[in-house]
Order: C-alpha cells, then structure tokens, then sequence
C-alpha cells in the first residue's frame, strides 16, 4: 500500500477549524480512498490567520502564489492541502 503524507495548512479570518473536524476530514479521505491501495496520514497541520490571503486567493493569482510560497513544504511526497475561501 502506498501512503501519502499530508500536510494540512488552514489559513483563517478568526475561526479556527478544529483538530476533531480534520481527523473526520482525513477518515472520510481515506474511506474515500479504501480499496485503492492509497492510504493518507496527516504529518501536520498549520494554521494562519490572514484575511487577505483567505478572502483573496483564486487559481492563478499573486495571492495564490504568496500562500504556497509562504506554507509549502517538502518535496513530491509529501501533499500539501490549502482550506480556505479559494475561489475560481
């Protein structure tokens, strides 16, 4: 089985999203995931607070480009996975 390391990073106005929301996040991932020979686990999460970054970021855009550059880690293996207000 292959097992993909997640890194988790939670940018906020206020609000918090909670550990017991993520761990049900990750188990509704990996049922998702069940029989593909894929499992996630989770190596950290981070949490920022910056209105801009959460309100402003869509594909493509300096925002966008300032968040990964600023949160990013690892290297191929390791799947970094942005909660926001992300628009389109």
């Amino acid at each position: 089985m292959s097992l993909a390391q997640i890194k988790l990073d939670i940018i906020l106005t206020c609000e918090a999203t909670s550990d017991d929301a993520v761990s049900q996040q990750m188990t509704v991932l990996n049922d998702a995931y069940r029989g593909s020979n894929v499992a996630f686990t989770l190596v950290s999460t981070d949490r920022t607070v910056n209105a801009a970054i959460f309100n402003g970021a869509t594909h493509g855009n300096s925002l966008q480009d300032q968040m990964k550059s600023m949160l990013h880690v690892g290297n191929a293996s390791v799947l970094n996975v942005y909660v926001a207000s992300l628009s389109v």
